[in-house]
Parts: C-alpha cells; sequence; structure tokens
C-alpha cells in the first residue's frame, strides 16, 4: 500500500513538473541508483498491481548494476511501456523488465511474449 501511495505523490509531483516545464524551470533529480532494486522490482511491483490480467511479470538484472538517473523518470517510462504491452499479453504470457550493462551504459529493456509490430506497421 505505501509503495502505491509513494507512486500517487511521485504522479503528483510529476503533474506538476510538467506545468513547470513550460516556465523552464524543470529539472531532473540524478541519483545513484541501484536498477534492480531501485527501478525495475518497483516497476513490476506496480504493473502486477494494475495488470487485470493473468501476466507472469519478471525482472532480469544483475544485483549489482548502478546507474546515475532520475530513477522516477525511468520508472515512469518503462511503466508506460509495459502497461502498453499488457494490453497485448493474451493469458498466462509475460513481461519481463530487463537491464544490462553495455559498454559503460545500462541498457534497459521491457520485453513481452505479446504478437509484436507487425512488418508493415514498423516504419511508423
Amino acid at each position: 500500500v505505501q509503495k502505491s501511495l509513494d507512486y500517487i505523490d511521485d504522479l503528483l509531483r510529476n503533474m506538476l513538473d510538467i506545468h513547470r516545464t513550460s516556465d523552464q524551470d524543470f529539472a531532473l533529480r540524478h541519483s545513484l541508483t541501484n536498477v534492480k532494486n531501485g527501478i525495475l522490482n518497483p516497476c513490476k511491483t506496480i504493473a502486477c498491481a494494475r495488470s487485470r490480467r493473468t501476466v507472469d511479470f519478471q525482472v532480469d538484472c544483475p544485483p549489482d548494476l548502478w546507474a546515475e538517473v532520475d530513477p522516477l523518470r525511468v520508472e515512469q517510462i518503462l511503466l508506460n511501456l509495459a502497461l502498453d504491452a499488457i494490453k497485448y499479453v493474451g493469458g498466462g504470457g509475460f513481461v519481463r523488465f530487463r537491464a544490462a550493462a553495455v559498454k559503460g551504459s545500462v541498457r534497459l529493456f521491457v520485453e513481452d511474449s505479446g504478437p509484436g509490430i507487425p512488418p508493415e506497421s514498423r516504419e511508423r
């Protein structure tokens, strides 16, 4: 429950930030963040709570992977992708939050067992 309340609080703060961006007062809040515990696991918890389908939510990330990011903004991006994926994943499918270190950077992925984008629509 507390995690959900924190998310709602963050969301409201985010709405204020969006308003501030029009005033050019917007600033990212970077911090050294454990990717698995500080971003991906919370995304899994929130996506699971918001899903009305039987979906297997997974996290695939080294436990010692850290990144200098604004964790709230990254969570929002990943959650948007995951919630969109849930719409197309049938019951019994999966949505996976994955992270990997690649050449000194961290790459984040949201993967799912949905049908994917048809080849003729990928250029859009």
